[in-house]
């Protein structure tokens, strides 16, 4: 029973030292890690712990870490404090249970499992560091064993730690960073232009590469691209004519391509991708090309083209590439589905021609002769014509009376139409006219008389005038007669 109890814990160490050749990722390898030191101390869980300098100390991967009363304050604190303990020491630290003894002196488990804390060194620092969780009420004698074993596993994870360096998952953090600033970045803007801009520019920082061309299919919107670090590309260059053959060879693959210089020797002569890679390579002045579809909702925008990169970073590279394009393709779809609403189309254009010089030249010309037009036109006199039913009142009203009061009309001459000044309208009754003609040229005579037989000068002026009067009317009286 012991001898094949010794050799599982064997066959599980041997395991553990070859997790560091196996060529895993961080997150990968300490799990395993995590899972077979458990199995080999006999342990009921455990936690890998990193540390930060500035926010503490940061759970990266766990196993039943709930039994050691994580969730509690007071435990919780005790934790951190034997955390910052084992790393002021760099040695082994254990915690015994409620009902045991052990080294942890000054503090005090809530739980009644044993707390192991094994740091991992690299770079001759405390880099990481291993919590396991023992079993409940584990006697004395078996703390030392456990130890033990702690310390033979955890030499593999320092072997990795070699390679690695903490400064990976550093990196790893920053990365993280990275691209969050850029999928805020991104997101920022609704004008597909903008959009591509910054796909292209904070993909750059991102991917850590030197160049990014962002490639937008035709079918999606024409004329669509960016380059890092160009204002306004120019599609007629030779570089952007091959990087544009090879993003439609992209699409039509649709998976990703990875080439460099070197690589070219070893592809077959007669393929198209060979081909298109060539002329590529033999325009560019980078080494390396990685092309990746941009596609939302199984709907393929176009391809974004990242060039001059560390070609040992290829895996890791693919990760970020992958969340570049994902976040860009998000942010593009948005943004062109907002331009094709029809309000935003002219609206689109004149904020397009703002930022052109030529175009917006010929915006001002024609708004300033529209403007001049509009303005002389208001000035010219306009005659409308209006059909409708009116009645035309006279703007000054003179009214005329008549001297023929009580007059008989014996004809009328001229009932309608248009009447012009001494046109004869009617002819009156001429009897009471002459009755008035002799009654006036009687008075007459009398007058004549009167100033004839006048004693002043007076008298004879008086009569005067009053002939002058009568002879006024009988000229009146004549005209009427006619």
């Amino acid at each position: 029973m012991a001898e094949s109890h010794t050799q599982q814990l064997a066959e599980i160490m041997a395991k553990i030292a070859k997790l560091p050749s196996s060529n895993l990722e961080p997150p990968q390898f300490f799990a395993n890690f995590l899972q077979l030191t458990i199995a080999v101390t006999g342990s009921e869980g455990g936690a890998i712990w990193v540390l930060q300098p500035e926010q503490g100390p940061q759970c990266y991967c766990h196993l039943n870490l709930e039994l050691c009363g994580i969730k509690e304050p007071d435990q919780q604190r005790l934790i951190v404090e034997a955390i910052g303990r084992t790393v002021k020491e760099e040695k082994t630290l254990v915690l015994p249970g409620l009902q045991g003894d052990g080294n942890g002196k000054n503090v005090t488990n809530q739980c009644p499992h044993p707390l192991f804390f094994k740091p991992l060194m690299a770079a001759n620092k405390v880099a990481m560091l291993v919590q396991l969780i023992g079993p409940a009420n584990l006697d004395d004698q078996n703390v030392r064993p456990m130890v033990g074993l702690l310390d033979q596993a955890s030499e593999a994870a320092e072997v990795f730690l070699a390679h690695r360096r903490a400064t990976v998952l550093d990196d790893d953090r920053k990365a993280l960073t990275k691209l969050l600033q850029y999928a805020e970045s991104v997101h920022n803007s609704l004008e597909p232009e903008k959009v591509v801009y910054q796909i292209a520019n904070q993909g750059r920082d991102t991917i850590d590469c030197d160049r990014v061309i962002i490639w937008v299919n035709p079918k999606i919107k024409r004329g669509l691209r960016a380059v890092s670090g160009i204002d306004k590309p120019d599609r007629r260059a030779v570089l952007m004519q091959a990087a544009e053959k090879l993003s439609k060879h992209c699409l039509e693959l649709k998976k990703p391509i990875v080439a460099s210089r070197g690589q070219l020797a070893e592809l077959p002569e007669e393929d198209k991708l060979t081909i298109l890679l060539t002329d590529y390579f033999n325009v560019s002045q980078l080494d390396q090309v990685y092309l990746q579809p941009i596609m939302h909702n199984e709907t393929y925008l176009g391809v974004l083209i990242a060039e001059g990169f560390d070609e040992q970073s290829t895996a890791n590279l693919g990760g970020v590439i992958s969340a570049v394009a994902t976040h860009g393709a998000t942010a593009l779809a948005n943004a062109l589905d907002v331009a094709a609403l029809p309000i935003m189309r002219p609206l689109a254009r004149i904020k397009k021609a703002s930022h052109e010089p030529k175009t917006k030249r010929k915006w001002q010309i024609a708004i300033v002769l529209l403007v001049t037009v509009a303005a002389v036109l208001c000035f010219l006199p306009w005659t409308v014509q209006i059909h409708c039913t009116c009645e035309l009142m006279p703007k000054n009203l003179r009214r005329i009376e008549s001297s023929l009061m009580d007059v008989k009309i014996e004809q009328i001459l001229k009932a309608d139409g248009n009447v012009n000044a001494g046109d004869v309208i009617a002819r009156l009754d001429a009897l009471d006219l002459r009755t008035e003609l002799a009654s006036l040229q009687l008075a007459r005579n009398q007058e004549e008389v009167k100033r004839d037989t006048a004693l002043t000068d007076t008298d004879r002026k008086i009569s005067v005038l009053e002939i002058q009067r009568l002879d006024s009317n009988i000229a009146l009286i004549n005209e009427q007669i006619g």
